[in-house]
């Protein structure tokens, strides 16, 4: 470069910003501002909406992207490209549970005893179906119960005869059989 020569102005293209084509609102207040793409399957608004639709009421993502009629690498590329709808999708799955339990409670605070039983088997393993058991809970009951009686028999000074194991199973099979009727007998008041 001479000294007399001025540098050579460089001119900068701007990059035109892509343009907002459409918006969705999506769960927590979240916004999905798809930009104008060529030849990309989320252009037509109504595959965008069918995958909405279907992870809103729990589809998996095969299911919702069969739905939408689009493969999982397509929407596994969408999700690169728009991060918040993989936010989305984990807040509509969130918002499905929640309404299932608070229709669960309202079932049981309503009377329904059915769907109460149903959710003390799930969650508390004494009311659990033995069939569903893991196994071992049975045994760690009786021991638990073994110990107690054990610490409550040296508080109050008493040195009971040694039960054995056989009639330890029989006082638990009796405790399920007066399960068993208590159940029996909260059903025929209910009217179930």
């Amino acid at each position: 470069m001479d000294q007399g020569q001025e540098p050579k102005k460089r001119r900068w293209r701007r990059k035109e910003k892509p343009s907002t084509v459409y918006s969705i609102a999506l769960p927590f207040g979240l916004v999905l501002h798809v930009k104008k793409s060529t030849a990309a399957w989320w252009m037509d608004q109504q595959k965008v909406h069918m995958l909405i639709a279907a992870f809103s009421i729990g589809s998996t993502i095969p299911e919702a992207c069969s739905y939408a009629e689009i493969s999982v690498r397509q929407y596994k590329y969408f999700v690169q490209e728009y991060p918040v709808f993989a936010e989305a999708r984990k807040g509509y799955v969130s918002k499905l549970s929640i309404m299932a339990k608070m229709a669960i409670v309202k079932a049981i605070k309503a009377g329904d005893l059915k769907t109460a039983w149903k959710w003390l088997e799930k969650k508390d393993p004494e009311f659990a179906r033995p069939s569903r058991r893991k196994k071992g809970v049975r045994e760690e009951r009786i021991e638990q119960r073994r110990k107690e009686n054990e610490e409550w028999n040296r508080q109050h000074g008493i040195k009971p005869a040694e039960i054995s194991d056989e009639e330890l199973q029989a006082l638990e099979q009796l405790r399920a059989a007066r399960r068993k009727r208590i159940q029996e007998e909260a059903r025929k008041r209910s009217g179930l």
